[in-house]
This record gives structure tokens, C-alpha cells and sequence, in this order.
């Protein structure tokens, strides 16, 4: 990991599982500016206390993965980031989440818990609002998506 120039300026470099991510600086950047731009990326993905795991980059270099809270009850935080905002805790309904995908267009995928009654329902996190995907089913269809593992660059789930 680390920063490198080459002839259309900084790059920053970083590990993602077994893949090397590479994140272009915009045009103009300092060199000062792409360093702190991998500061912050290793503090943000790769130095965090607790239990967290990166799960899908897009090629935007959008990152999105779960940390595990340290509390009474352990509960999953589901999260994004992104060199613009940094770590953004995505939205769920009071029960913590798995977010298990990103595509290029920024959407994710995963689940939301709903202790109150005992069950997963699938996620979609949007512009940075939550969707049940059970909202999308036809009404009466005796269908209950548990999950989501996956979107591609079309949208499809």
C-alpha cells in the first residue's frame, strides 16, 4: 500500500483481500494530498479496532463491509467508504446489518436484522438509503427474500 506517481499523476495503492486496488487522485493533486489520501484510507479500511471485514470494492474504489460492535449484544454494522465521504455506517431498521456487495454504480446488497421478529430481511442500500427488497415483491406472492449476496452493473440482484 502506498502512494506512487506516474505520468498522469498519484496513485494510491491499497490490498483488498488478494487484489491490489489502485485509486486515482483527481488532476492537480499535491503530493502531500495523495499521502494524506492514503492515510486516511489506511486508517479508515485497514488500522479500525474491532472486528472488521472489507467484503466488495467496486471500481470506483468504493468499499463497503461489516464491523462488529463491541457491546452486550454483538451486533453487525454494515458500512461504506469512500475517499469523498470516508466511512459512512449504512442504515438498517435498529438491528444492525451484512452488507455483501457494491456494484459500479454504488448500490449494495446484504441483509438487515429485525429481532423483533426473528428474521433477515434483504437489503438494498441506495444514495444511502436502505430498501427491504420484500417491498418489491408482488403483493401475495408467498415470497420471502432472507438475503442478497450479490448485485452486477445492470442492477440485477
Amino acid at each position: 500500500m502506498g502512494v506512487r506517481k506516474d505520468r498522469r499523476g498519484f496513485v494510491v495503492e491499497f490490498q483488498q483481500g488478494g487484489t491490489r486496488v489502485f485509486r486515482r487522485c483527481p488532476p492537480g493533486v499535491t503530493t502531500a494530498q495523495a499521502e494524506a489520501l492514503e492515510v486516511r484510507i489506511r486508517r479508515d479500511l485497514f488500522d479500525r479496532q474491532g472486528l472488521g471485514k472489507r467484503d466488495d470494492i467496486n471500481s470506483h474504489g468504493q468499499v463497503v463491509g461489516n464491523e462488529t460492535s463491541e457491546t452486550d449484544r454483538p451486533i453487525s454494522i454494515a458500512f461504506l467508504w469512500d475517499a469523498v465521504d470516508g466511512l459512512i455506517e449504512l442504515p438498517d431498521v435498529g438491528d444492525g446489518g451484512w452488507v455483501a456487495s457494491i456494484n459500479d454504480s454504488g448500490q449494495a446488497v446484504g441483509y438487515v436484522f429485525n429481532f423483533a421478529q426473528n428474521n433477515a430481511l434483504a437489503a438494498l442500500w441506495q444514495d444511502g438509503v436502505f430498501y427491504d427488497l420484500n417491498q418489491l415483491l408482488p403483493p401475495n406472492s408467498g415470497w420471502q427474500i432472507d438475503e442478497a449476496d450479490g448485485i452486477n452493473n445492470r442492477g440485477q440482484i
